[in-house]
């Protein structure tokens, strides 16, 4: 080590040179040190790379021809450990040959230099790779420390959900005890409309919670899968059931349209419902009175089924549909004054969809109506006929998947 390591260079950036040329070796050295750089040298690789997990240098220049361990099997190592894999590496050889390059950048070399090295340059060229490697780190932290914030608020928000859910079923049963006068009669005809009122909200916040939750188990990836075989058709309408009340008060009609002979699907009944739930409500939402929603099942040229939920809505701008299937996001903030929502159907629905296989796309255009595609591939379709298939060979079906 130089005596530049003292005084004002005692903070400056460390360099190791390893260079089994002695000669080199110091004039590298000796430039780096002029313009206060902190260096240490080694004259073999493998004395080079104890030097660099002892010392964790910010910056390696590295000869590549060595009677011990050359230049590129030292940077394979450098790059194969997590501890150094980020050390930025300058190699300097006297090979002028394309290929000695090209495998210099293939075993993670940062940058390259030929012999003879013009040494009044290599200090600013080193100062270059220095700043880059410090954005480099910076941008690293700040990607960890985004990731730790997105996995404390996912779990915030799954313990806050779990927290809520119980006071929530209490004022939902108490509130159904009292509209239903399942105990007696409440005296006022009001005040059973008001109890029937609070069961509402309380339904309508217990949806809300439970995206919430989802959201934040995808996230964390503890969703939980359990593919069954069922009948997509009975599925469909059984949807198409429930949402059915909800769109007849705001005059709108449902249509399904499937072919009568269609195969059975192999995925979780109860999470794609979810999925067909949230593009019904989103539907019946943004479509005007009058409107029409039709819910699709066709079979692909390509094997795979096709499952569409169209509207005649308001429709979404071109360029706002990316922010459309982020969670915790909403599109346009005179919408948002109209209609209610949390803005994680969309996302919801898109994330449930991929974690069953399928894929999800979205077109829309303003004043132009909303359709939501999931296609999922051949491997989730049963063709055989369901009382062909032995008990035991369909519970061996049920497969739980974690996500």
């Amino acid at each position: 080590m130089t005596d530049q390591m003292a005084g004002e260079g005692r903070n400056a950036p460390l360099i190791l040179v390893i260079d089994d040329d002695g000669v080199h070796r110091s004039m590298t050295c000796a430039a780096l040190d002029r313009l206060g750089f902190a260096t240490v040298d080694s004259s073999n690789g493998a004395d080079g790379l104890r030097m660099v997990k002892e010392l964790s240098p910010k910056l390696v220049i590295l000869d590549v021809v060595m009677p011990d361990t050359d230049g590129f099997s030292v940077c394979t190592s450098l790059r194969a450990d997590p501890l150094t894999t980020h050390i930025p590496v300058l190699m300097v050889t006297g090979l002028h040959d394309i290929e000695s390059i090209d495998h210099a950048f293939d075993c993670g070399a940062t940058d390259f230099l030929t012999k003879p090295v013009n040494f009044g340059l290599l200090p600013y060229h080193v100062k270059y790779m220095l700043r880059a490697s410090e954005t480099e780190e910076n941008l690293r932290l700040v990607l960890h420390k985004t990731r730790e914030a997105s996995l404390a608020k996912s779990q915030f928000l799954a313990n806050m959900s779990h927290e809520l859910r119980t006071p929530l079923n209490a004022i939902m049963g108490f509130s159904e005890i009292m509209y239903t006068q399942a105990i007696g009669p409440l005296g006022e005809e009001r005040t059973q409309e008001y109890a029937k009122d609070i069961h509402g909200s309380a339904e309508h916040l217990l949806q809300v919670i439970n995206d919430i939750l989802d959201v934040s188990k995808v996230e964390t990836g503890k969703i939980v899968l359990a593919p069954v075989r069922f009948d997509l058709r009975e599925t469909i309408q059984k949807v198409v059931r429930l949402i059915g009340v909800r769109a007849s008060d705001a005059g709108l009609t449902i249509e399904i349209q499937m072919d009568d002979a269609f195969p059975d699907l192999m995925a979780d009944e109860t999470r794609l419902c979810q999925v067909l739930i949230n593009l019904l409500s989103n539907a019946t939402k943004f479509t005007p009175k009058g409107g029409r929603i039709s819910i699709t099942a066709t079979a692909s040229e390509a094997g795979s089924i096709l499952l569409a939920v169209e509207d005649t809505g308001v429709g979404i701008a071109g360029d706002q549909i990316e922010r459309a299937l982020r969670a915790f996001e909403q599109i346009d903030s005179g919408l948002n004054r109209k209609y209610e929502g949390t803005g994680l159907g969309l996302p919801l629905a898109r994330a449930l969809t991929e974690l069953m296989g399928g894929r999800f796309s979205l077109h829309s255009g303003i004043g132009e109506g909303t359709r939501v595609t999931l296609e999922f591939p051949h491997e989730n379709i049963v063709a055989d006929p369901l009382d062909d298939v032995p008990s035991d060979a369909e519970d061996n079906s049920r497969k739980v998947l974690s996500a």
